[in-house]
């Protein structure tokens, strides 16, 4: 069965001629053979534009690989594409060592679901002189990630936005920032 994206947009009204949505293989997302094709067509670019696709962490490794060998971007969007912190992980490790990275937007993710990815968020940025901007809004980030946060925002010199808006750190993660 063929899989294809699928972008609902939550301000979008809905479809009267839409009569069936087959879901049956249980993924609706960007097939990695189509994400492959996509990054590679972005390949000489320095953004990396890859906006609600919804292609997990099984993407996000693909991603990962590719950034790898691909350290040439300024800016990368992975906004909306269900990536945990598992997947957000793999992507910080492998742009590590980039000296072009300025921007990193990940909002509308799922990147505090373990603490994990804020640490390697973290260990990105304290090895990077370049990196301004990380946006992380709506990605369940809780007070167990409080201590990575509190790092990023002591010990760097280059971060200069950092936004975290619409996460669950509550009292307790703002006390430990």
């Amino acid at each position: 069965m063929t899989t294809t994206a699928l972008n609902i947009s939550p301000i979008s009204k809905p479809s009267r001629n839409l009569r069936t949505l087959d879901s049956s293989d249980k993924k609706i997302g960007l097939k990695s053979t189509e994400l492959i094709r996509l990054l590679e067509s972005q390949k000489t670019s320095n953004k990396l534009s890859l906006p609600d696709l919804f292609f997990g962490d099984e993407g996000a490794f693909e991603i990962a690989k590719f950034l790898g060998e691909n350290k040439n971007y300024a800016s990368i969007e992975l906004r909306g594409n269900n990536i945990s912190a598992i997947g957000f992980e793999s992507i910080c490790e492998a742009l590590k060592g980039s000296t072009t990275l300025k921007k990193i937007s990940a909002e509308w993710n799922n990147i505090g679901s373990e603490n994990l990815g804020v640490i390697a968020l973290n260990e990105l940025i304290q090895s990077s002189t370049t990196i301004s901007s990380v946006d992380l809004r709506n990605n369940h980030i809780g007070p167990q990630c409080a201590g990575a946060i509190s790092n990023i925002i002591r010990e760097t010199t280059s971060l200069k936005t950092f936004d975290l808006r619409w996460n669950e750190l509550g009292n307790e993660g703002a006390r430990l920032i």
